[in-house]
């Protein structure tokens, strides 16, 4: 027989099988789009709200410092559309907030090792923030119909700042930017027409390594003793 079965006259007198059709995935489109997302929040508002809560000592302190602590994004909802992904999601942010009395103890109250050394005492005020947000993504070939895959949902960019909006020296707004990358795929059941083997191949019979084996290079060779019949060991 040929090694190539296709033309071997037996196979081609062979009935052959009828196609089968079968769904199979494959990517209908993908796209990527990025998200802008202000968060703006009154400081003397927040004071007070910690302080009601218990978490200040007092509704009149100023602002110092704001630290992110951390980011996440949760997608909720991804719609397909004709070339075109709806998606909402939700930006969850953990600030620390520094918080201090305008007047503060004076330097002698407090020993320092430099002289030139500063202090200020603060209060901190952890702020988790869960923040909606939508964007429709641009998926040329995308229908409705198809599954929605969100590939990435990330904070690519963030800036965190203290404004003074009145020019007196203490902030009184705190404001946030973040830039939001979404990169999304689409995926569509398509039928595929294949024709079933009519040879099922012999099962792989496993051909030994090469001699010597590399695990076994610069062994000493074996060495076999041969005793005379009846000597045993003591």
């Amino acid at each position: 027989m040929s090694g190539d079965h296709n033309t071997d006259p037996q196979y081609l007198m062979r009935p052959q099988p009828d196609p089968v059709s079968i769904a199979a995935p494959i990517v209908s489109g993908q796209g990527e789009s990025e998200v802008l997302e202000r968060i703006v929040l009154d400081l003397a508002e927040l004071a007070a709200a910690g302080a009601g809560a218990g978490l200040l000592t007092s509704a009149t302190l100023v602002a110092l410092e704001v630290v992110a602590l951390s980011k996440r994004i949760s997608i909720t909802e991804c719609e397909v559309f004709t070339n075109k992904v709806l998606i909402n999601g939700v930006l969850h942010k953990d600030l620390l907030f520094k918080f201090a009395a305008i007047t503060q103890p004076l330097a002698t109250d407090l020993s320092l090792t430099g002289s030139d050394c500063t202090f200020i005492l603060a209060e901190t005020l952890d702020l988790v923030i869960d923040c909606p947000f939508g964007a429709c993504v641009p998926v040329p070939g995308a229908c409705p119909g198809d599954t929605c895959l969100v590939q990435n949902a990330c904070v690519e960019a963030e800036k965190e700042l203290l404004i003074d909006t009145d020019g007196d020296g203490v902030p009184d707004q705190f404001e946030e930017k973040v830039c939001i990358l979404l990169q999304v795929q689409t995926i569509r059941n398509q039928a595929v027409s294949i024709t079933p083997a009519t040879i099922i191949p012999g099962p792989v019979v496993p051909t030994c390594p090469p001699n010597p084996c590399p695990s076994q290079v610069g062994l000493p060779s074996s060495v076999f003793i041969t005793r005379q019949p009846g000597v045993f060991r003591g």
